[in-house]
């Protein structure tokens, strides 16, 4: 049974994320010494995470290898110690991902990695941790402890990689596509959350009112969209006590249309006009659209094809799809929390 959120709970969670976010980006200085004092393309590259942060672990990859061209391995803290940890070589590279920096099982990858010659970096809120004691560089995660369900934790960890792959960029591939536009965009990140928790409250309530109806919740997201709808289904779990599942629209056959029709149930499709895969959610959006199902979406004002499938839907600004999906994971943080408001 989920816990009640009250009114207040939801405010003091939103507050927490504005300040965070211009904490992160505040430290950019340090964050390009640390990149530069470190080996990148020099051998593989592996993200690291322990449970639930393995999903910021999948969007990340997508950026690093669409912006550097080079590929990133992403491992649970467990797996990796169970069968990656050979695959691990001198001039590699291990991103070690504990907000507590106190996780044994990230500690454990992060001494295994480094016993094979990588150079280890952890991400994580302590600085004072075991981890951060047995790594080679600490990209600290802003806004301290924070108890479970992580939403600001989540939202944080998720636009760090997003920024160290941005300044990774920057550095040893300054000629990749819009990258100065990309890196303008996400430096107003912070300001446009502010704008989005003054301007966006009834779009977002009128929203969470049709989660908080539904029994049965599906997530839908493709390309940097698809960590996202893993991680809501989780947060949708644990927030709102309803059944959420996750599904990539590839996923699903011709047949969808009549498969999902059920009483009570909502899909909620995650995309932007700039994602790469939205050819994928469009499709599936039209078959779904042919029964009468419950759908609606967030999105930008530029993704028409996915709208015009949609009862409502909640229209963030156009930006580019790494910036946009930070955005749209605040706003669906924001929503699963209005979605437990005076839920039991």
């Amino acid at each position: 049974m989920a816990a009640k959120i009250n009114r207040m709970a939801v405010r003091a969670k939103l507050s927490e994320i504005p300040p965070a976010l211009h904490a992160l980006l505040k430290e950019k200085t340090l964050t390009e010494q640390l990149i530069r004092q470190s080996r990148w393309g020099q051998g593989v590259v592996t993200l690291i995470a322990s449970h639930p942060f393995i999903s910021a672990g999948m969007g990340a990859a997508y950026a690093f290898e669409s912006l550097l061209g080079w590929p990133m391995i992403v491992r649970a803290a467990a797996e990796y110690n169970a069968y990656s940890a050979q695959a691990t070589h001198p001039r590699s590279i291990a991103l070690v991902i504990s907000p507590s920096g106190e996780e044994e099982e990230a500690l454990e990858a992060a001494q295994s990695a480094a016993r094979r010659g990588a150079r280890v970096l952890a991400i994580t809120a302590n600085a004072e941790s075991a981890l951060a004691r047995a790594a080679q560089g600490v990209f600290r995660l802003p806004g301290g402890p924070e108890e479970a369900p992580f939403l600001r934790t989540l939202l944080v960890l998720q636009t760090e990689l997003a920024w160290i792959t941005l300044l990774t960029a920057k550095i040893f591939n300054p000629h990749a596509p819009r990258l100065a536009d990309i890196t303008e965009e996400f430096e107003s990140l912070p300001g446009r959350v502010e704008w989005l928790q003054t301007n966006f409250s009834d779009g977002v309530r009128s929203l969470a009112a049709r989660i908080r109806e539904a029994a049965q919740i599906t997530m839908i997201g493709a390309g940097f969209y698809h960590p996202i709808a893993v991680q809501a289904a989780m947060l949708a779990r644990e927030m709102t006590g309803r059944n959420a599942d996750a599904r990539h629209p590839l996923e699903f056959n011709p047949a969808v249309g009549k498969s999902l029709v059920r009483d009570k149930h909502l899909t909620l499709f995650l995309s932007g006009s700039q994602c790469k895969a939205k050819k994928a959610i469009h499709e599936l959006a039209m078959r779904m659209k042919q029964q009468p199902q419950n759908l609606i979406s967030v999105t930008d004002a530029n993704d028409v094809a996915l709208t015009s499938c949609c009862e409502i839907s909640l229209l963030l600004p156009p930006l580019h799809v790494i910036p946009s999906a930070v955005l749209t994971q605040a706003v669906v943080h924001w929503l699963l929390l209005e979605s437990a408001h005076g839920t039991c």
